[in-house]
């Protein structure tokens, strides 16, 4: 049995509500938690950027042991799907309960080996969602209209556009203070109730479509003082030395313009927003697959705007990151994410005029070892229909 009034002893008692982010992926953390009442929902971001529930956790589990124990980033985002309360353990408590506990040690073995089974075979569960949230404040955004005559930020044949959002996503958002890792700024922008969610299915392409909101308008956050931008789950966890790397590169393209970012965004500011999470991207040499995922993101834009010509630019730009990331194998891929890889790659060939590379892709996604039914079946679909145009 384990004791709770040692436990007690060990830790600090905290309480959250339902939809309160207790951990988030990629943050530093060396606390662990132990949950004294109540129930919270693991979820992973894939690099298609869909978060996928993982499981869940109940009274008695634990969660945060990984960082803990190896002094490295949130490998998890962890939210309260009930009211809870739970006991926080630092890293010197967490030594002197084990010493004094050692069922705990068991325990924690135990949980660590699931968290290992879990994530390897749930990636693409995702019915359930959640929310990365904080406390709420009265601070204001900075007020005023997009600047879009910064041209260094955009290809030569971007527009501007009117399109506005089809539906009322407030349901779905809500508002978040965030600072900003690299010059401190504190600003206001949108979370994303991940947990309300739902899907209401799947291009092709892996797009995944939901009732009431397109989270590829909430997905980057940027810092209207420094304009850092990066993908909310990636927006705390930038490294000190690429602090100057990416002040750097904003400074030479916007070359002493200014703009205005606003926690209310449109189409408009939405593309400066991807073009310069682009240009933080590339000014600290991200990967071949982030680089690839940010161009289809700005290809989905494109033809949301029913610019054809600009979605064929991005999605010809995003089949080259792609496939360098493919044959270099800059990542290492569980099966389903290879299986989905190699869909995306085969609907970029389409997209691009070359069927019989994605023919290739799709055999290559329909018979991975080891990979997801559901994507080997999605493949299979695929190649029937294109076999069918023919």
């Amino acid at each position: 049995m384990i004791d709770l009034e040692l436990l007690r002893s060990c830790g600090v008692i905290k309480k959250y509500n339902t939809d309160a982010v207790i951990t988030l992926e990629g943050e530093k953390g060396q606390e662990m938690f132990f949950i004294l009442s109540g129930k919270v929902g693991v979820y992973l971001n894939t690099f298609t950027d869909d978060a996928i529930k993982v499981t869940e956790l109940l009274t008695g589990e634990i969660f945060g042991e990984m960082s803990l124990l190896e002094d490295l980033p949130r490998s998890a985002t962890v939210i309260a799907l009930t009211p809870i309360n739970v006991l926080v353990i630092d890293k010197d408590h967490f030594e002197l309960f084990i010493s004094r506990q050692p069922e705990m040690a068991f325990k924690i073995m135990k949980a660590l080996s699931a968290r290992l089974r879990t994530a390897n075979s749930a990636l693409l569960k995702t019915e359930n969602h959640s929310e990365i949230t904080v406390p709420t404040t009265n601070e204001e955004p900075l007020k005023g209209e997009p600047n879009l005559t910064v041209k260094a930020l955009f290809p030569e044949e971007h527009k501007t556009y009117d399109l506005v959002q089809s539906f009322d996503s407030s349901e779905y958002i809500f508002d978040k203070v965030v600072p900003c890792p690299i010059c401190g700024t504190k600003f206001m922008t949108h979370g994303q109730k991940i947990s309300k969610l739902r899907s209401k299915g799947m291009d092709n392409d892996l797009r995944r479509r939901y009732e009431n909101i397109d989270p590829l308008w909430y997905n980057v956050w940027t810092c209207p003082e420094c304009y850092y931008s990066n993908y909310y789950h990636e927006f705390p966890s930038i490294a000190q030395a690429k602090h100057k790397l990416i002040s750097s590169k904003i400074k030479s393209i916007l070359n002493g313009e200014k703009l205005s970012i606003v926690k209310d965004t449109n189409i408009n500011q939405l593309f400066i927003q991807y073009y310069l999470l682009l240009s933080c991207a590339i000014a600290t040499g991200a990967s071949n697959m982030k680089l690839g995922k940010i161009w289809m993101n700005l290809m989905w834009l494109y033809r949301d705007c029913e610019d054809d010509g600009m979605a064929k630019t991005a999605s010809a730009t995003a089949l080259n990151y792609y496939q360098e990331a493919y044959l270099k194998c800059d990542s290492n891929l569980k099966p389903e994410d290879e299986q989905q890889l190699c869909i995306i790659l085969a609907e970029l060939y389409i997209e691009n005029d070359r069927s019989e590379d994605a023919f290739k892709y799709l055999m290559m996604a329909r018979k991975q070892s080891g990979g997801s039914k559901t994507f080997s079946q999605m493949a299979e679909f695929r190649i029937d229909e294109l076999k069918n145009k023919k």
